[in-house]
């Protein structure tokens, strides 16, 4: 039984959301993306000093009711400032499409954590202080757009009314990674081939710049299997058909691409003019027996065409 439309684009929603997670799950570029976004591109997060998490929060309240949440990556980083170490908890959190209640979803998240960990602190003497790691959550949107969804709680609550009282009202801000509101100066400050991949997605609309930024980014032409998967499936591309080795060299895969296109061409070319040229000697008065000599072609296939194309066959 055929898919229906919905069921289908939740497949492929699916799928785009399994690719980034397993793709941004790699040290190397979880670890890129933190420091880009809150680092300004600093190497405060090194791949070695991060530590992976459970996904999972579940916390009973009251014995009856039970929040259950599953982050897609979180992760404990270790960073050295000042001679001492830190630990700060992140969380990344991809949407492949708009969701108006993600500044909802990651309160949630990061008061899980917070409360997951209240949970395995043994219990303190009564005048101990507790002290946790702070958890901060980022969302990285893989569309092609601009990201119109709400990207803190003030955008959702009407503050105009409540100016009175405004700053009682503690304001929860998103941390957004939108490839298409990334300006070009600031790609640099992304040290990994995730680069390449937000280059793509935010120029996905513009093939002949998605191909000269692909052409002029030399330091990542050639990318991993699994970053040409997630390009081709953000972008609807087919990069990653082009591996050698767990490699794509993305130049080589565009020319490759357009020769194909280019002999996809040549090929529609000569069939519309095959068929043309059966038409034409048919009205002209030629018979299909000397249509078929000329042309190499069957009668059967040359009787064939005629019909497809509604010429009447002559009777003998």
């Amino acid at each position: 039984m055929q898919k229906n439309k919905e069921e289908s684009s939740k497949d492929t929603k699916k799928h785009k959301d399994s690719l980034a997670k397993e793709y941004i799950a790699n040290n190397v570029i979880f670890a890129d993306l933190i420091n880009f976004y809150f680092f300004d591109g600093e190497k405060k997060v090194k791949e070695s000093d991060l530590k992976e998490l459970d996904t999972t929060s579940v916390k009973t309240l009251k014995q009856r009711f039970q929040i259950q949440r599953y982050r897609d990556l979180i992760k404990e980083a270790c960073i050295k400032e000042d001679s001492n170490n830190t630990y700060i908890i992140f969380g990344i959190e991809n949407q492949s499409e708009e969701d108006k209640g993600m500044v909802f979803r990651c309160m949630i998240y990061d008061a899980l954590s917070y409360l997951k960990q209240l949970d395995n602190i043994e219990k303190p003497n009564k005048n101990d202080k507790i002290k946790l790691k702070p958890v901060i959550t980022l969302v990285l949107y893989l569309g092609n757009g601009e990201w119109n969804g709400p990207k803190s709680l003030y955008e959702m609550v009407d503050m105009e009314k409540y100016q009175f009282i405004k700053d009682r009202i503690y304001d929860y801000k998103l941390h957004l990674i939108s490839p298409y509101e990334i300006n070009n100066e600031d790609f640099i400050k992304l040290k990994s081939e995730m680069r390449l991949v937000l280059k793509c997605i935010k120029y996905s609309k513009d093939s002949m710049k998605l191909n000269n930024i692909i052409k002029n980014d030399g330091n990542f032409n050639m990318v991993s299997n699994k970053a040409a998967e997630l390009i081709d499936e953000v972008v609807e591309t087919e990069f990653a058909k082009n591996a050698e080795g767990g490699y794509v060299n993305m130049c080589k895969a565009i020319e490759d691409m357009k020769k194909e296109a280019r002999l996809e061409g040549v090929v529609e070319t000569e069939a519309r003019v095959k068929v043309e040229t059966v038409v034409n000697f048919y009205k002209n008065g030629a018979s299909l027996e000397l249509i078929s000599k000329s042309t190499k072609m069957t009668i059967e296939e040359v009787k064939n065409i005629l019909l497809q194309n509604n010429v009447e066959l002559r009777t003998a």
